[in-house]
């Protein structure tokens, strides 16, 4: 939605510009422009702090993951290593057993199994666990491109409209009325030096305000 709103802003600000009648409406396009990048710049201070709590949750699961993968890896390798284990797989398995042997290695492998149930249930909530951090690392990366990508593409439309501002100054100070006013000058300034042609549909050809109070005004800004 927003992106809508700043391509019917371009397209009426070109239209402005371009319109014979709306040509002298100064204060109105640079108002307008001006609301328009403290909007850019409030939705952009929003998506950094957005974009920083989701370096937070970033970092805070892969620290879990990793702690989880660390643990999980570790009880893994206490079962390979059980001596029970490491007995049956020497001594019992692929191997024919008659009498005492058979009786050992049976008993050997009953409780290697149990073991093994054990170690799956403790396991198993690990693994499941494991593979929801995965899924939420890779939605909290996507969300941040999605923002990074977002802050790039306001901030090269704040500064087209930013050089859009600097060329209505320019054109603004370049009237006849205007000459020796800064295009950095306030909005006020240029519309107090420079006559009334930031008024839409106001001639041209007025001449400065020379009232008192006009020069007071003046004196401010030499």
């Amino acid at each position: 939605m927003r992106h809508l709103i700043a391509l019917a802003f371009i397209l009426l600000l070109c239209l402005l510009l371009s319109s014979p009648v709306w040509g002298q409406s100064y204060d109105f396009i640079i108002t307008e422009t001006q609301k328009e990048i403290s909007k850019i710049d409030s939705e952009i201070s929003g998506l950094k702090s957005k974009l920083a709590d989701l370096g937070q949750v970033f970092k805070g699961e892969e620290q879990e993951y990793d702690q989880n993968k660390t643990n999980h890896d570790r009880i893994q390798q206490q079962w390979d290593q059980n001596p029970w284990r490491v007995d049956f797989n020497n001594n019992c398995a692929n191997r024919t057993m008659y009498g005492d042997a058979y009786l050992r290695c049976k008993a050997l492998q009953e409780g290697l199994q149990i073991e093994k149930n054990n170690l799956e249930r403790t396991l198993k909530p690990m693994e499941d666990r494991g593979n929801e951090l995965r899924l939420k690392h890779q939605q909290t990366s996507n969300a941040m491109v999605l923002a990074q990508a977002r802050i790039q593409k306001l901030t090269n439309y704040r500064s087209w409209l930013q050089v859009r501002l600097e060329q209505i100054r320019q054109g603004m100070v370049s009237q006849s009325q205007c000459k020796g006013v800064l295009a950095s000058a306030s909005l006020e300034e240029l519309k107090h030096k420079c006559g009334n042609i930031q008024f839409d549909r106001a001639k041209v050809s007025l001449p400065p305000c020379t009232t008192d109070e006009c020069v007071k005004f003046d004196a401010l800004y030499k």
